[in-house]
């Protein structure tokens, strides 16, 4: 039986609760022009 790991990596748009802080130090271009909040995650 095959396993496969799905999962999500929010990104905030609450910016002052949630400070960006990637790995590496430097965020993607996607992901900087993709913050939701929370009712639009779900």
């Amino acid at each position: 039986m095959d396993i496969i790991d799905t999962h999500c990596h929010v990104v905030s748009a609450d910016l002052a609760r949630y400070p960006r802080a990637p790995l590496g130090g430097k965020q993607s271009g996607w992901a900087t022009t993709r913050p939701v909040t929370a009712d639009e995650m779900a």
